[in-house]
This record gives structure tokens, C-alpha cells and sequence, in this order.
């Protein structure tokens, strides 16, 4: 780099040197002619200009012919370097300011600013020489493979001295992922089994009964090579003697730290517990046990999170709640964590290295989510035909003309008369434990005392006319798990306002849109069938997640739609519904499309005051020589729980159940129901965030590269990041009250660059001042 310096100071020296004879010859000219008689004034002779040079290779000796040269500015033209590397524009009587650019395959190129200063007449040249240096070869990277990782579990029953469980009729179960199955021996592994959570339990007689989980979590750790690899996990169940008086249930929480090859990682462990009188524990070990958790915590339904760090690795956090057992039984929380390793990230060496902030792998999933069960309706509708009604006591079928004129099909109900008009029949499998429960929709339509009701049906073809009511499930789920502003905006109805996309993503727009939530979507037939002194009912068990036993009635809206897609709370004279003691009721006047559910909304409130901006100056006094590099930067991603405003919320934790409890804690029902009411929330916000998982209350960090233009042969002042947000507010209706939560997200992030100020290069002030060779690499 010495050399290569000396010989640019050279050069330019040359070019000096040149201008200065130039100069000096001009002035002893003027000296010998000082006494001489003055002649006269010759005819003024416009001065003329021209740029010329010598283009070299970067060894300094060797002239470079078939470069290609071009001149801007105040006056055009392109040539090419001769054999010699000289090169010459003759700029006639044009002055001012120039660039010359100089190019030629497999070199970098490169531009000169020249400033070409008048004079009154005569004959100047500026000698701009360069040298070009070679384009680094880069050889394009061979295509790598990584291995797909594959998960084992490995389970091991054992007394309370260590030794394996030896009863015949010992029986493990396992369930999880795929896997259901059962074991007779105290001793096996599970291969080629799914990441996720499985549930243990080991009986035998003489012994308590021991359960738990075992934690099989995803790894993120590229591993280069064909094929696959094994990430293995293992727990311990110890199954206590059965003794005549049983003690207190018994909870563990153990665990170890091991990275993807099975090596224990010593670790910072944190265990903390929604309870304050839990103290939080911290080891810094590659293992941990802590025993004899308090069962008052577990009956109270305490949320614990435990989180790993270790250097070198993705930081792993879990939450999660102990599941209650039985006087005797024991419960173990293993959750053996691979923590995957951090891959090294090369750098640009053009470019300063940005501060190592790893991204966490996916967030896991929430265990204290409710999951939603897997529903199969066997019979989706419920049919009955005047014929059946007639065959019911008390019923009384004939044909009637209205005032209107309408002919009608009148089915009178006497007093006190509770007429079935069918079932509709599903069941509901809860995911996580197997469990099928039968779901029954019983409708009936019942004569109050002391009143005569009818059903009044349309008059259609045939004596025999049906009444039925369908149910759409399929409809249900994409309601409930799918509906999103834009798939609303797209519907086109008149319902919603003229939105496009584009005003979705803009922060000063305010858009609202309403939504639904539903529970059951019913269509009556006929259309038009009314129910006349009472209701149509429909009965069914109280929805899944809200508490049984609840004392407190739950007021839902009955929603109606005449396409499916656009949901609206039903006019008052059409009917309720309601979850009280157990059940919800749904009773309806007359028929179309309706829902028991929640009027909902989304709302896209004025964001465009909330933004941040970050500077960074460890590229202060940098001089680029292209007109683009790479900024990588540290940035915020995910989306975040905020208030109605789009203020943060300080909450102790930001857990399904922590939330939930905020959200409505001025609502007097159960627990349970605040889950299941926030559930519906939770739904919407992943439905209308590309299944995003808002978990906590500050962004996650990820490394993101941005393509900056910068002007060339500049000084850079700093450069700022600019994040700017969308919020938007989710509600939901109970009775009178509206409840909401917010949810923010990042909208852009823009990198802009600020430069040094008095920093120019034009008029000669340059690197180039006087000729010679600039070389900005």
C-alpha cells in the first residue's frame, strides 16, 4: 500500500511540475520582452481548453490502451486511451466543470471532478492521469446443504432408588404430536417423532401413579452436510410406593440444558412464577431440579417461565402451567431445552461490523393458549316435516290465507305443547388430551302457558313442506380463524366502506371494519318461517372454555348475514342469546342466516405520529467509493400487545392468561370465561397478522441488511433509522360493554444517510486539485 501511494504523490507531482514550467515559461517571456517597444495591440485571440492524460495500470509502470474515457459536464464526449494510454478532449473556448470517467472491463471505474477556470485568452490544458485497479475476483460459493434435524424422546421409569420399575403390569402412555400410544416396559425411545409437548403417565400396582410433560423443543441450528440428524431428549419418571395414607400431590420442575449434539451447555436458568410468594431462582448450571413445588400455587392456576441463556447460543424461553393431580400422585415438568447455536456471520470488508445481537429462534407457542378442539359434525341438520308434526300431541297443521293474501302453512301449538323439530349432532376432540365430548344441538319450540304459539311456513309445493335448520361449520372456521380487514375489504358489500389495500398500510388513515365471532352459524328454512307466542330454541352445552360452573350470565349478540362473510348484530324483534348455568340459548323469531357470537370490530387508528429513530455513527468521517453499501442494523420485528391509543401497557406479564385477565377485569364472570372471551380476541389478531403470536410487551430483535445509496467521494456525518408503526385496536361487545386491546406492528423502516456538511469536491478542493491520479480504493 506504500508503494502504491508513493507512486500516486509522483504522479501528481508530475502533473505540478508540469503546470509549473507551463507557468514559469509564460512569465520569462513577459521579461524579455519588457524593453522592447511596445508593438501594437494585436487582435484578441479567444482562449481555448482541453483535458488530457495517461491512463496506468495499478503497477504504476504500465500504460493501459482501449480504456474507455468519457467527459460530462459543460460539454460532452468519449474517446479511448491509444497504445501509449493517452487520451486527449479539446474543449475549444468551453470552461467550467467537468467529470471525467474512466472504464474498462475487469477494473474498477472511475470519476474525477475537474474544474475548468477561465483566462482571457491563450491556450490551457488540464492533465487528469489516473490508475485503475483490477475487480476483485469472486469466486461464486458452492451451494450448501444442511441436514434435517429428527427428534427422539427417550423415557425411563424409576423407583425411588434409581432402579427401573419392574411390575408387570407397569403401563406407560404417551401422548403428543403423532404419538399416542402405550408401554410396557420401564425403559424405551420414540424416533422420528414431531417437536412439541408430551404427556406421560406411568401406573402400576403397589406404585402412586406418576405423570407429566416432557418438552421436545424445535431447533433452528444449521447443520451442513446430506441427510438428516437426531436431536435427542430424555426425562425420568420416578414412581413413588403406594402407601394406605396418601400424601399431598407432588410437583417437580427439572430439566437439562445440551446443544444439538447431545453436549450439556452450562447455562443462566431463571425460573420465575406469576405468585409473587414464588421466588424467582436463578442457577448457572447445566441442569436444575426444583422439587416440592407448592400445591397452593398449582390449585391456584400460577403461570411459571423459565428462561435459558448461554453464550454463543439462541436465548429459549418457556411458559407454561403444572397440571393438578391427585393426594399421592406425582407431576414432573421436564423441559430438557437444545439450545441451537448462533452461526457466524461473515462481514463486509468494506464495512464496519454491527454489534452482535443474535435473533431468537420462533417464539414457542404459549402452552397456556386454550387449544382449540377438533370438531366433526355427523349430522349438520336438523329436518322435520308437517307429516312428523302431526304425528306430535297437541299439533295442529292446516292451511291458511293471510290478509295479504298470502297463502301460509300454519302450525298451531296448544298450550303449554313442547314440540322437537330435531338435533344437530357433532364432537368436539380436545387436542391436547384426547378427549372426545358428544355435542348435542336440541330444538324445540314450546307454547307458554296459557298461550297458543304457531310456526308459520311459507306456503310451497306439496301438502308435506319441511322445517329445518343447517349448520355450517366450515363457515365457523373461516369466520372465526381466517377473516381478515383485507379478505372483508374484498367482499365488496355494502357494509364496509370504500377502503382500498393500499389505505391499510398508511398510518394517517382511520379505518374500521366490523367483524363477528361466532359459535354456531345456523341457516332456517324456509326463509320467511315465523314464530308466533314463542321462540324457535335452540339449546346446546355451554361453548368450550367457558367456565360450567360460572354463576354469572354471559350475554352474546345474535348476529345475522345475508352472505356469511359480513356479520351484524340481528334487530331486536328477531331474538337472544345467552350462556347461562351450563347451556347457551339461542331463540330465534324468525328465520335466515344467524349466529350466536360477539359483535367485534377492527380498527385502524391514526398511527402516523409514532415513530423512532436511531442513529448510528460508526460510519462518521467513512468516504464511500461506490454509490451504494450495505447497513446492517439490529431491528425491531413481531407485533406487541399496546392499549386502545397505541400506548404501551406496563404489565407484570403479558401470558394468554395475564392478559386476559386484564383485558376484562371489570367483567364479573369466571375465570375460565375471560380465557374464552379473550380467546376470541387472540383469534382475530393471528387471523388478521399472517398468524403472527403477540406475546409479550416489547418487540423481538432481528438483524435486517438495507441497501444505502450514498453520493460517492462524500463524508458521512451519521446514518438514521427510521421505524414507523401501525396500530390497530380489537374489540369485542358483551352485553353494553365494549372491551379492547390493541396490537402495534412495524409498518416501514427507512435508512437515510446525513453527510458532513462543507464537505465539496468541486473547484479544484478535491483529491484531484492541480492533476494527477485519484484513487479512492
Amino acid at each position: 500500500m506504500k508503494m502504491k501511494s508513493d507512486f500516486f504523490k509522483k504522479l501528481k507531482t508530475w502533473g505540478v511540475l508540469a503546470l509549473t514550467a507551463l507557468t514559469i515559461g509564460s512569465l520569462a517571456a513577459c521579461s524579455d520582452d519588457k524593453d522592447d517597444p511596445a508593438p501594437p495591440d494585436p487582435e484578441p485571440v479567444a482562449a481555448t481548453y482541453s483535458i488530457s492524460g495517461t491512463v496506468y495500470s495499478s503497477d504504476a509502470t504500465t500504460a493501459m490502451s482501449g480504456v474507455k474515457v468519457e467527459l460530462s459536464g459543460a460539454k460532452s464526449a468519449n474517446t479511448t486511451t491509444g497504445n501509449d494510454g493517452s487520451y486527449k478532449f479539446n474543449l475549444s473556448t468551453t470552461n467550467g466543470s467537468f467529470t471525467v470517467k474512466f472504464s474498462k472491463e475487469g477494473y474498477k471505474a472511475l470519476s474525477v471532478p475537474v474544474t475548468v477556470a477561465a483566462i482571457a485568452s491563450g491556450t490551457i490544458d488540464y492533465s487528469v492521469n489516473a490508475a485503475l485497479v483490477k475487480e476483485p475476483t469472486i469466486e461464486p460459493e458452492p451451494e450448501k446443504h444442511y441436514k434435517t434435524p429428527t427428534y427422539s424422546l427417550s423415557i425411563n421409569i424409576t423407583d425411588a432408588d434409581g432402579k427401573a420399575i419392574n411390575a408387570k403390569d407397569l403401563v406407560v402412555a404417551v401422548k403428543g404430536g403423532d404419538i399416542d400410544i402405550t408401554k410396557n416396559e420401564a425403559s424405551f425411545e420414540l424416533s422420528n417423532i414431531k417437536s412439541g409437548v408430551y404427556s406421560i403417565k406411568a401406573s402400576a400396582t403397589g406404585y402412586d401413579i406418576a405423570s407429566g410433560k416432557v418438552l421436545v423443543n424445535q431447533v433452528t441450528e444449521k447443520v451442513e452436510g446430506e441427510g438428516t440428524y437426531v436431536v435427542k431428549t430424555g426425562a425420568t419418571f420416578t414412581m413413588k410406593t403406594a402407601t394406605l395414607t396418601p400424601e399431598e400431590a407432588a410437583y417437580n420442575i427439572s430439566g437439562k440444558i445440551m446443544d444439538t449434539e447431545g453436549k450439556a451447555v452450562t447455562s443462566t436458568i431463571t425460573l420465575s412464577c406469576s405468585d409473587k410468594s414464588f421466588a424467582t431462582q436463578t442457577m448457572n448450571a447445566a441442569e436444575f431440579n426444583v422439587a416440592k413445588i407448592d400445591p397452593n400455587l398449582v390449585d391456584a392456576g400460577a403461570t411459571f417461565s423459565l428462561s435459558v441463556k448461554a453464550e454463543g447460543y439462541y436465548s429459549y424461553s418457556w411458559v407454561f402451567k403444572l397440571n393438578k393431580v391427585a393426594a399421592g400422585q406425582t407431576w414432573n415438568e421436564v423441559i430438557n431445552i437444545v439450545l441451537s447455536k448462533i452461526p457466524d456471520t461473515p462481514t463486509d470488508p468494506d464495512t464496519p461490523t454491527d454489534p452482535d445481537t443474535p435473533t431468537d429462534p420462533e417464539t414457542p407457542t404459549d402452552p397456556t393458549i386454550p387449544s382449540d378442539p377438533e370438531i366433526s359434525v355427523s349430522k349438520p341438520d336438523a329436518t322435520v316435516t308437517t307429516d312428523d308434526l302431526k304425528e306430535q300431541e297437541g299439533v295442529e297443521v292446516k292451511e291458511e290465507t293471510t290478509t295479504e293474501g298470502q297463502v301460509v302453512t300454519e302450525v298451531k301449538v296448544e298450550t303449554g305443547t313442547t314440540v322437537n323439530l330435531g338435533t344437530i349432532e357433532a364432537t368436539e376432540k380436545d387436542t391436547e388430551s384426547g378427549t372426545t365430548t358428544e355435542i348435542k344441538d336440541e330444538i324445540t319450540f314450546t307454547a307458554p302457558a296459557n298461550t297458543d304459539a304457531k310456526i308459520v311456513m311459507p306456503k310451497t309445493d306439496g301438502e308435506n313442506q319441511t322445517l329445518s335448520v343447517k349448520r355450517d361449520d366450515k363457515k365457523e372456521t373461516e369466520i372465526n380463524k381466517t377473516q381478515s380487514i383485507e379478505s372483508i375489504i374484498e367482499s365488496g358489500t355494502t357494509e364496509t366502506p370504500a377502503i382500498t389495500k393500499e389505505e391499510l398500510k398508511q398510518p394517517d388513515k382511520t379505518v374500521t371494519v366490523p367483524v363477528a365471532a361466532v359459535e354456531r352459524i345456523f341457516t332456517g328454512e324456509p326463509t320467511g318461517t315465523k314464530f308466533e307466542g314463542a321462540p324457535l330454541k335452540i339449546e346446546s352445552p355451554a361453548p368450550t372454555g367457558v367456565a360450567a360452573s360460572d354463576p354469572v350470565e354471559l350475554p352474546m349478540t345474535l348476529m345475522t348475514s345475508e352472505d356469511g362473510i359480513i356479520w351484524k348484530p340481528a334487530p331486536a324483534d328477531m331474538g337472544t342469546a345467552k350462556v347461562q348455568n351450563g347451556k347457551m340459548i339461542v331463540e330465534v323469531n324468525h328465520f335466515s342466516m344467524f349466529a350466536p357470537g360477539f359483535e367485534m370490530s377492527i380498527e385502524k387508528i391514526n398511527s402516523s405520529n409514532m415513530k423512532t429513530e436511531k442513529k448510528d455513527t460508526k460510519y462518521s468521517d467513512k468516504i464511500f467509493t461506490k454509490d451504494s453499501f450495505e447497513f446492517s442494523s439490529e431491528v425491531e420485528d413481531g407485533i406487541i400487545y399496546v392499549d386502545g391509543n397505541g400506548n404501551h401497557l406496563d404489565y407484570a406479564e403479558y401470558t394468554f392468561a395475564a392478559m386476559a385477565k386484564e383485558v376484562f377485569s371489570g367483567l364479573p364472570n369466571a375465570t375460565d370465561t375471560k380465557e374464552y372471551l379473550f380467546k376470541k380476541l387472540f383469534d382475530k389478531i393471528k387471523a388478521d397478522n399472517g398468524s403472527m403470536n403477540p406475546t409479550n410487551g416489547k418487540f423481538t430483535m432481528k438483524s435486517k441488511k438495507f441497501t444505502v445509496p450514498v453520493e460517492k467521494n462524500t463524508s458521512i456525518d451519521y446514518i438514521k433509522l427510521t421505524t414507523t408503526y401501525i396500530v390497530k385496536v380489537y374489540s369485542i361487545k358483551i352485553g353494553s360493554t365494549i372491551y379492547k386491546i390493541g396490537v402495534k406492528s412495524v409498518n416501514t423502516q427507512e435508512v437515510t444517510v446525513t453527510y458532513k456538511s462543507g464537505h465539496g469536491h468541486g473547484h479544484g478542493d478535491d483529491a484531484n486539485a492541480g492533476g494527477g491520479i485519484v484513487d479512492f480504493e
